[in-house]
């Protein structure tokens, strides 16, 4: 209930406002430390070689672990001999990443205007800010796309089948997909067919998706770049990004705080949603082991119980006796439990090769239907918590689709 509390205060233009100005307050408030921590003469750079010029797509300044970390690394990387640069939207998109249908519950009004009228505002300058008084040369979408191309991308993202949308594709670039999974996150849902704006919604972020290539193409046509660093590398606009760098032969790398206190992940070439699957084992398996190695991970595993280390936790106080569980449950000890964990519906909805389903939740709906032909078996399906508890609480819930699927779930199926 606290959660969708905190969505419904979202919905305030008044906290819209505040929300804002505390985020610009932040961020400039981060410049003034950088330029109070550091000396930017250059006798303090420390020259390795060939300078590289690196490009921090943060694209989102109003996201602030991206202009906290990337302002880390452009620092880092300028006091190396190398030559950071920055890529911001700068109100020039009429969709991203940042907003959602709990901001907006009006969506005719985001349709007509996008976020330019609140979330934009304090999104672009503050960051920019803090970027120019480190020295980092800043580029913003809008200079690299002409009114020409401006208008043709309107009309095309008008014009094009609703279901062509998430095929299309922008030369190689996959923006379509791209712009469903921005669209399915709007509304943290799974499926788009229960919104009433759904298509419209949908349309923006495929227009939002297809200037984004537009524009990094135009700047890597004006500038090469060695390499890209960027946060998550999917959704709209930094999936696009990714894979126009990655066409490019350019080293990509992107990142997101990773669960454990004070740490990032870090993955080479696409978002961690496909590299923790594709990456070769030969990266890892030979690293030089040793038994505090092993005592330290165990240590951080049993923490995660209940988050202890982490900064991105969202079951703080788990019930852990198995004999509670299993009395509220109804479970019979008798006969084997087996555990399905599902993942929030509409998260990071991309293609990946190796699918055995549709989606997620046919997967579920076909597992609940195998399961009610073996009584022999006891089926216990643990909802991921941050369907409730995460940042942009589902919509869709597994729990409420297996209610639209089966009138009475098989008497050996739970649902936690």
């Amino acid at each position: 209930v606290n959660h969708r509390l905190k969505q419904s205060f979202k919905r305030l233009h008044a906290v819209k406002r505040l929300t804002g100005w505390s985020r610009a307050r932040k961020t400039r408030a981060l410049g003034l430390w950088w330029q109070a921590l550091l000396n930017l003469d250059e006798t303090t750079q420390v020259c390795t070689g060939e300078s590289q010029r690196v490009l921090l797509a943060t694209s989102l300044g109003a996201y602030q672990p991206a202009s906290r970390l990337d302002s880390l690394l452009a620092m880092a990387l300028k006091l190396r001999g190398a030559e950071p640069h920055v890529f911001l939207c700068d109100s020039f998109l009429p969709a991203c990443q940042l907003v959602d249908a709990y901001f907006y519950p009006n969506q005719d009004k985001f349709l007509r205007h996008g976020s330019r009228h609140d979330v934009c505002r304090t999104c672009t300058e503050p960051t920019a800010s803090v970027f120019e008084a480190l020295d980092v040369p800043v580029h913003r979408f809008s200079s690299y796309v002409t009114d020409l191309r401006r208008h043709e991308i309107g009309e095309l993202a008008a014009g094009l089948p609703a279901g062509d949308i998430s095929g299309y594709r922008f030369g190689n670039i996959a923006v379509g997909e791209h712009a469903l999974a921005g669209a399915l996150r709007f509304f943290a849902s799974g499926s788009l067919d229960r919104e009433p704006r759904g298509e419209e919604v949908l349309r923006s972020y495929f227009r939002a998706a297809l200037l984004t290539a537009e524009a990094t193409r135009g700047l890597l046509d004006e500038m090469e770049f060695d390499n890209v660093v960027l946060h998550h590398g999917l959704y709209v606009p930094q999936g696009i990004i990714c894979e126009q760098f990655r066409a490019r032969g350019a080293r990509v790398a992107t990142w997101h705080p990773a669960y454990r206190r004070g740490c990032f992940t870090f993955s080479e070439d696409d978002t961690y949603h496909k590299t923790f699957i594709d990456e070769s084992t030969a990266k890892w398996e030979e690293i030089p082991w040793a038994p505090e190695f092993d005592s330290s991970l165990m240590e951080y595993l049993e923490s995660r119980r209940c988050g202890s280390r982490d900064w991105i936790s969202f079951n703080r106080q788990p019930i852990e006796s198995l004999e509670e569980i299993s009395s509220s449950l109804g479970l019979d000890p008798n006969k084997p439990w087996i555990g399905m964990l599902t993942n929030v519906l509409w998260d990071a909805q991309l293609h990946y090769a190796a699918n055995a389903f549709p989606s997620l939740l046919d997967w579920t709906v076909r597992t609940v239907e195998y399961f009610a032909r073996r009584q022999d078996l006891q089926l216990i399906i643990r909802a991921h918590p941050a369907e409730v508890s995460g940042q942009l609480p589902a919509r869709q819930t597994i729990s409420d689709e297996l209610n639209q699927a089966f009138s009475v779930l098989p008497d050996n199926v739970f649902v936690i």
